[in-house]
């Protein structure tokens, strides 16, 4: 018999595959953010939030294309921002069609709670496994991310 989980399924080769124990650790990533954050605040928003901090004013089309999403799925991800009253979005100079994006000072603040949020994760994450696995798991992720990038089955998001 093959390896099981804890609640006694059968896994098969699934614990062999990378992206499966990618998926994985995202999910528990994930839940363990939330639970640090006590928001609903994923990883993938709080990223987001973090780059139009860093860069305000920039079309949503690049922040889109920056985390590898499509345009049409980062529409509602900033409709949601802005009920939240997180962001806002005006005319880009020069482009009817586009969006500036910037955060607004309920943003900025969320986004330096949650950056506080981040580093203790981090911290516990790197208690656990020890800085030089950390450092060395995190190196092999974006060679991950890289050859994936590489790889004709993946496209950078336009």
């Amino acid at each position: 018999m093959g390896t099981t989980d804890a609640f006694g399924l059968e896994l098969g080769n699934l614990p062999d595959m990378l992206t499966i124990e990618l998926r994985m650790g995202q999910i528990l990533a994930e839940k363990a953010f939330s639970t640090i954050s006590h928001t609903q605040v994923s990883p993938g928003l709080f990223m987001i939030l973090t780059l139009i901090r860093n860069n305000p004013g920039q079309k949503q089309a690049s922040l889109a294309r920056s985390v590898q999403l499509d345009r049409s799925t980062m529409v509602p991800i900033m409709d949601h921002c802005e009920r939240q009253g997180w962001v806002q979005r005006q005319p880009f100079p020069g482009d009817r069609r586009a969006h500036a994006i910037c955060l607004t000072s309920s943003g900025v603040e969320l986004v330096e709670k949650l950056e506080q949020d981040a580093r203790k994760l981090e911290t516990q994450v790197t208690a656990a496994m020890g800085k030089q696995k950390r450092d060395q798991f995190l190196t092999l992720l974006k060679e991950f991310q890289q050859a994936l990038l590489a790889g004709s089955q993946v496209e950078v998001s336009s």
